[in-house]
């Protein structure tokens, strides 16, 4: 989709805009000191430490505040994200980081591992999750935001309510792959740095536009090596796009009804705030 406009275009606006506040010098007061050469950890580290005021990747850094009694949890707000600027600004915002259990497929013990995905989806178990991971861990489903452990949690009095806002969202958002299924060639450009190089490259000199000429052309690849076709997987977005649906939060929608009759769910635990 990066070589299909207007799609091209807005990335090549996004990209502009933030080469613009990490080199124009009018923008230097309000980029932390050093903050080009940080590296994965150093955005948490920086808040704790009350060096900056605001982090978008803030589900493990409010955990370690919480953990070691750090009283900056006690002024941290999550809150959800702005709507974006230009033609095509909109809000997408979702469930964060849900995990899934797997079964190797002929596994010699299949029944017991399907024992032990079901014990650890048991309301006593994910209850004693939500109290020793207070503001961090929080249901996947319907079930579960009115239990004790959730309601009287001092430390996510200032996550719960926008973070349960954030997995209804109405945009429907998942991840990166969004609006279409996961898939592993999404999973594998994420795995890789895709994003992050995209915009290493501009802060090493390429324009905007050749920065996504190249990421595309390495979607591409990857998508080939899946023996995926990204024709195919575009006209999928566009359709899902325009309909403003996707196969993934139509999937979400109907797990949480199910959830909520009582029926057994046993492909995610329990999600993790990530801003």
């Amino acid at each position: 989709m990066l070589n299909k406009d207007p799609y091209r275009q807005y990335a090549i606006d996004g990209l502009t805009y933030l080469n613009n506040i990490y080199t124009d010098p009018k923008y230097a007061k309000i980029l932390p000191t050093g903050v080009n050469a940080w590296t994965d950890p150093s955005n948490n580290e920086a808040y704790l430490a009350g060096k900056i005021f605001y982090s978008n990747n803030a589900g493990t850094m409010f955990a370690k505040a919480v953990f070691d009694k750090n009283p900056v949890k006690d002024d941290t707000y999550l809150a959800l994200p702005p709507k974006g600027m230009g033609a095509g600004g909109r809000i997408l915002v979702g469930g964060g980081a849900a995990k899934r259990w797997f079964i190797i497929k002929g596994s010699k013990n299949r029944e017991a591992a399907e024992q032990l995905i079901r014990y650890m989806h048991s309301a006593e178990i994910q209850k004693e999750m939500f109290k020793i991971s207070n503001g961090y861990v929080y249901p996947a489903y319907e079930w579960g935001w009115d239990e004790p452990e959730i309601k009287a949690s001092d430390a996510g009095s200032h996550v719960t309510d926008v973070w349960r806002a954030a997995q209804n969202h109405e945009s429907g958002y998942t991840d990166t792959w969004w609006p279409a299924p996961p898939s592993p060639q999404v999973s594998s450009l994420n795995s890789s740095n895709f994003w992050t190089d995209m915009f290493g490259e501009v802060l090493g000199g390429k324009s905007p536009a050749d920065a996504v000429k190249s990421a595309h052309d390495r979607a591409v690849r990857v998508f080939k090596e899946f023996g995926a076709s990204p024709l195919r997987g575009f006209r999928r977005f566009l359709w899902r796009y325009r309909r403003g649906d996707s196969d993934s939060s139509s999937t979400q929608r109907r797990a949480g009804r199910a959830a909520a009759r009582g029926a057994a769910v046993v492909q995610s635990v329990p999600t993790r705030p990530r801003a």
